[in-house]
C-alpha cells in the first residue's frame, strides 16, 4: 500500500489518499506534498462509493471526528504488537488520547479531530451558577454553554467537545470526554451549546470506597473541536 500510495502521489500533484481501516494507522506518507487531503471512510459498507464520491465532489460537507488517537510512529502507543499473543496492558486508564496527553506526545492526529469544507468559531464560554454541592451529589449539576458560529462558505456541521480535568485527589488523566454535542449551521448562523455534568460525569471511582465518588476541590472544563484544540477553559469548584 504504501508502494502504491508514493507511486501514485508522485505522479500526481493532487492525490487524495482514502483510508479503509478499523482502527489507527501509521502514515509516513502525510507529508508528501502532493497529498492534498485523506478520506477516513473507515468501513462504511456496500454506499462507500456513493458516500466517497458525494464528499469528494462537494455535495455533502464532511463533519465527522476521529474516535481514537492516530500517532506518527507505532511506538507511541503503549501496547505493543507480540507475536506470541502475549500483551501486557499495563497503561492502566491512560489509553488512547489519554496516554498521549499524559506523556506529551504529538500525535498525527489528535482524537476528536476531523475538517470540514466550512470554518466555525467558539466564543462566550460561560458557566449557569451550580446547583447542589458534593453533599448531595444526586442533585449536582454543572452547566457550561459555548457560543458556535459557521464562519465559513458553506453549511455544516461541528462537533463541540467537552473534556474535564479532576482534582488531584482523584488521580485521574489529565483530560477526559464528558460530552459532545453536534451543531448544524447554515453560513453565518450561530448558536449556542450546552453541556449538563451530573454525578456520572463529575465522579471517579474511588478505590479505598469501593464507590463512584465527586471529589473537592478545582475541576477545569475544556471546550475544544478536538482533545488538542482546546477553544477555552472554565474553573469551578466543588
Amino acid at each position: 500500500k504504501l508502494c502504491q500510495i508514493h507511486a501514485v502521489a508522485g505522479s500526481n500533484e493532487n492525490t487524495i489518499v482514502v483510508v479503509h481501516a478499523v482502527g489507527p494507522v501509521i502514515m509516513p506518507w502525510v507529508n508528501h506534498t502532493n497529498v492534498k487531503a485523506i478520506l477516513w471512510p473507515g468501513l462504511p459498507g456496500q454506499e462507500s462509493g456513493n458516500a466517497i464520491s458525494d464528499i469528494l465532489f462537494g455535495d455533502v460537507n464532511p463533519s465527522a471526528k476521529l474516535p481514537y488517537t492516530i500517532a506518527k510512529d507505532a511506538n507511541d502507543y503503549p501496547a505493543k504488537i507480540s507475536r506470541e499473543m502475549d500483551f501486557a496492558y499495563a497503561e492502566g486508564m491512560y489509553f488512547g488520547y489519554r496516554w498521549f496527553d499524559k506523556h506529551r506526545i504529538v500525535p498525527q492526529y489528535e482524537f476528536g479531530y476531523g475538517l470540514s469544507y466550512t470554518t466555525f468559531g467558539y466564543s462566550h464560554l460561560t458557566m449557569d451558577p451550580i446547583v447542589g454541592g458534593t453533599e448531595d451529589p444526586e442533585n449536582l449539576k454543572v452547566t457550561i454553554r459555548v457560543k458556535i458560529k459557521n464562519t465559513g462558505k458553506f453549511d455544516g456541521a461541528e462537533v463541540a467537545q467537552l473534556y474535564l480535568s479532576y482534582p488531584e485527589i482523584a488521580q485521574e488523566p489529565p483530560r477526559i470526554l464528558r460530552g459532545f454535542e453536534k451543531v448544524f449551521l447554515a453560513i453565518g448562523q450561530e448558536t449556542y451549546v450546552s453541556f449538563d455534568l451530573r454525578k456520572t460525569e463529575l465522579s471517579y471511582y474511588s478505590v479505598k470506597k469501593h464507590a463512584w465518588v465527586v471529589p473537592q476541590g478545582d475541576f477545569m472544563a475544556h471546550i475544544g473541536a478536538s482533545s488538542r484544540n482546546i477553544k477555552g477553559t472554565v474553573q469551578f469548584t466543588l
